[in-house]
């Protein structure tokens, strides 16, 4: 019997010497990798592995190691810490020309990290100045927000703006879970689009009656030379406005009905 085909849609799969040597990066990403060593991490010869990357993710091991870095630096730049600096950041992610550093990442974001840690500086003042909505956690509404649908190469991303989304809603009064079958309400998101254009998707659904209370949808290049990346980091007023306006639209249900 034939193997069905892959529907296109679906996420490509990747050989496990490649997942392996991703996540060896991942889980270590200041440390300056040679393709030997992560070979020897995914049990397959230096060639074997440079050829898998190249076929499943069209560039080399060394390449899949810088984009880690950056996106793992930006993702501690987003989270907005008091205390970050640049400098420290870059370092920690093997990133040692601070200099090189802030023009790669303004190539890849269209924002300087400074100017990333000022937007979230901002974002973090917006969630606290929202009204504390003072309800008992039985009586808040709750939210089952899963995992951001998205590719291998944008599953970074994807990370970053399910966290940011969860941080929003939390202060906007609504209970977040993780579990779909422990809410009634359900926010999902899926990141779509080929090359470097990219689509964000978010949709708040009814689980019980299966009605569609909201919809987002956020349309943005990611990285490129002269692009800046909306997507992945909207103003952080969005942030905020998008948790109050889901908020609103699941009141008037859960004020009638139990979640």
């Amino acid at each position: 019997m034939n193997a069905r085909p892959q529907d296109s849609s679906s996420k490509p799969l990747l050989p496990r010497a490649v997942r392996r040597a991703l996540d060896a990066m991942r889980a270590n990403v200041g440390r300056d990798w040679s393709v030997t060593e992560l070979a020897g991490v995914a049990g397959v010869s230096s060639r074997t592995l440079q050829r898998q990357f190249r076929i499943f993710l069209g560039k080399a091991p060394r390449a899949a190691l810088r984009d880690i870095r950056f996106d793992s630096a930006r993702r501690e730049l987003l989270r907005g810490l008091p205390d970050a600096k640049v400098t420290d950041v870059a370092l920690r992610h093997g990133l040692a020309h601070c200099g090189r550093f802030s023009v790669e990442y303004r190539r890849r974001y269209g924002e300087t990290p400074s100017q990333t840690l000022k937007r979230q500086a901002v974002f973090v003042g917006a969630l606290t100045s929202m009204p504390s909505l003072l309800v008992s956690r039985r009586d808040r509404p709750t939210i089952a927000l899963g995992p951001i649908d998205a590719s291998p190469e944008n599953s970074d991303l994807a990370r970053s703006i399910a966290d940011e989304l969860a941080t929003a809603l939390t202060r906007a009064g609504v209970s977040v879970t993780n579990r779909p079958g422990s809410a009634r309400y359900q926010l999902t998101g899926m990141i779509r689009g080929s090359d470097r254009q990219i689509r964000l998707t978010l949709r708040l659904i009814d689980a019980e009656t299966g009605h569609h209370l909201s919809a987002h949808r956020s349309d943005g290049a990611l990285g490129g030379d002269t692009a800046p990346t909306s997507i992945s980091l909207p103003e952080s007023s969005q942030r905020c406005s998008h948790a109050c306006a889901w908020r609103k639209s699941i009141a008037p249900a859960a004020s009638r009905t139990p979640i």
